[in-house]
Formats: C-alpha cells, structure tokens, sequence
C-alpha cells in the first residue's frame, strides 16, 4: 500500500508549488479508512512522526469513526480563517463570509435573479462509470467500446450538470497540466455500438447491475441516464441505489459490483489520480492487463517536465481504448456571487483568494 507520511509530504510539496500562502495556512490530518487491515499501524508511524506539528484525526467512513469530531475541528479551523475585502467605491472595509458553492437545482434559481450571478469552473476531479472487468460481460473490450460509444456525454452533463461539466475521454480533468483531450478516441455513436456487440457475440444484449450511491444526487441523476442510453443498444441495466456506506464496503472494498457511477477526485499530481490502474493497485477498478503499469514506473522517475507529459498522454490514451471505466464528465464548480463582485477566481482545489476581489457600484 501506499505510505502516508510520504503522501504528507508529497501533498506539501504540491502545495508549496501551487501556493506557498495556502502551505503556511494551518493544517489538520486526517487517517482516514481505519477500518483497513494495517491501518493502526500506518497511524503510529504518522503520529510518531507529526504528532507533535500537527493534529491527528483518525476516521472511518465505514465505521463512522472520528467524523464529527473532525467535522467539528475542521469547522473551528475555518471559522478562524480571517476574510476581508476592501471596497472601491466608497472607502469602507466589508466583513465577507466565505462564498457556498451551489449545486446544479441552486443554479437554476440564482440564474433567475437579476441581483446574483454565477461563475464555474472546472472542479479537480473526474466522473466515471467504473467496469468490473471480471463480469462475464465486461471483461470483453469491445463490449466495452459499445457501451461507451452508446453513452451521449451531453445528455449525462445536462441531466445531472444542467451543462456545468466538461466532457472527458481518460481519468484526468482538464485541470490538470498533464491533460490529453481523449474524447475523439471514442465518440458518440449508437449504430456502430450495436455493430460492436454483435461482434462480441451479443447481439441480443444482456443485463448488468449498477450500484448508485444514493447519498450523491449527481451519480444517481447520471446513472440514471445511462441506463436509459445504454437500453437503446439492446443492454438492460438494473440500478440499485444503496448507502454511501454501503458503497464503500460492498463496491470500493468487496468489489462486488457490475458498474457504477462515481466521482474521483485527485491530488495536482497526475500519478495519484492513474496510479489505481496498475494491475496489482489492488483497487476496485484497475487495468489487469498490465499496459500502464511500466509507463506508471516511468511517470515516476522521470524528472523532465515535457517527457513525463508524452508519458501520462499515452496512459490516457491507453485508458480510453482500454476503457476499465467508461469517462464521463469534470463537473464544475459553481459559485453564486451578488451582481457587484468582482475579481473572484475558483480554482481546482478548495481555496479561496480574496486579494483580488472588489464590489463595484
């Protein structure tokens, strides 16, 4: 498994890159899946090595262990951050709250009222229908490819997004530098789906199980889509909506699951976000065939910015003619501002910079 004081480090050290103010703001740590066999171990070595820096908080989404402790502390820690913006016209100090991101039925609304207006950009993260390719049906590639071709990505964006998402063809969004647009790998194209599966050998379709977290309106909206989308080809899809916790144990844990719908979110390093599609990552979704695992160790090591680039653009484009998942969308960010604000920036992560934001009259 991976080593969570080098996780710790490496997460700072991106900080640092990104934002040296955002690396000296206070930190808390979070031990997070202490429900994992090995888990108490990796706990001792970070709090030998942090404990005295740092505050610790062991949790488990699983278990529900430490959430509101660290749902308390963290809502301490931001209530401390000072936010202060300063008027143009007139003179005068503002005392401004942090701005709430809204989700896509909020839009709807502020869009309506002539007083707010909305601004959205691309979140740090990916949506994916994840595959179980030791189905009998999904271990096939172009069973794969078919389904991927019958799923209109603009359809899925509009009904979970209303429009506020970026189409994706790989696991990595378009916030990241190493970002290849794989969506003309693999387009929109339901006849030639069905020409597919006929050559797979199942031209009377089949039927799947896909597992929706039903805490997550977004995956739920989305996959809801695509089982439509996907019953056009000849596939029947049915949708089993079940508990965040559950999810994490029988899907992300078990791995007993056909497909689901799920958001990933990453790290700005572009090895954190593909490194689950080694073939012995071990993850719920992975590449077994083994094609990325030698550019991974390549990505790795290589210090030259442009050849590590060329390195993570043959892995998204591997991915997305391998499809373990089928990628959908980077959701966006939205923020609803009042008319006379300006200068608010979203960025990938969740950071907020005042230091350019102005009210006009």
């Amino acid at each position: 498994g991976r080593d969570p004081l080098e996780d710790f480090y490496l997460i700072n050290r991106e900080l640092e890159k990104y934002n040296p103010v955002l690396k000296g703001r206070k930190q808390i740590i979070v031990a997070n899946k202490m429900d994992l066999t090995g888990a108490e171990k990796n706990l001792a070595k970070v709090k030998a090595a942090l404990s005295a820096e740092y505050e610790i908080y062991p949790v488990s989404a699983v278990t529900g262990m430490g959430l509101k402790e660290l749902m308390y502390r963290a809502g301490q820690v931001l209530d401390e951050i000072p936010l202060v913006l300063e008027s143009v016209t007139p003179k005068e100090s503002y005392k401004v709250t942090k701005p709430e991101a809204v989700d896509p039925y909020q839009v709807t609304m502020v869009e309506g009222n002539e007083n707010y207006k909305v601004i959205s950009e691309p979140m740090n993260a990916v949506q994916i229908m994840s595959l179980n390719t030791k189905n009998e049906f999904l271990s096939n590639e172009k069973v794969r490819q078919a389904m991927a071709m019958a799923i209109n990505k603009d359809e899925v964006i509009e009904a979970s997004m209303f429009g506020y998402g970026a189409k994706i063809g790989s696991h990595l969004p378009p916030t990241s530098p190493d970002y290849y647009d794989a969506n003309n790998i693999i387009e929109y194209n339901p006849e030639k789906a069905k020409e597919l599966l006929k050559e797979a050998g199942y031209e009377n379709g089949f039927t799947i199980n896909m597992s929706l977290p039903k805490n997550y309106q977004l995956h739920v909206d989305a996959g809801q889509v695509i089982a439509d989308q996907l019953g056009k080809i000849g596939i029947n899809v049915n949708i089993q909506l079940i508990e965040w916790g559950t999810w994490l144990s029988d899907v992300y844990g078990a791995k007993n699951f056909d497909s689901t719908v799920v958001g990933h979110t990453g790290r700005l390093d572009s090895y954190a976000f593909l490194s689950r599609y080694r073939s012995e990552s071990n993850d719920y979704i992975s590449l077994t065939t083994g094609e990325v695992n030698e550019l991974l160790e390549r990505a790795l090591k290589e210090l030259d910015e442009n050849k590590r680039k060329e390195i993570y653009k043959e892995i998204q484009v591997i991915l997305a003619n391998k499809l373990p998942a089928i990628y959908l969308q980077t959701p966006h960010t939205m923020l609803a501002l009042q008319k006379n604000v300006e200068g608010m920036e979203i960025y990938p992560i969740d950071f907020y910079d005042f230091k350019e934001v102005y009210f006009i009259e």
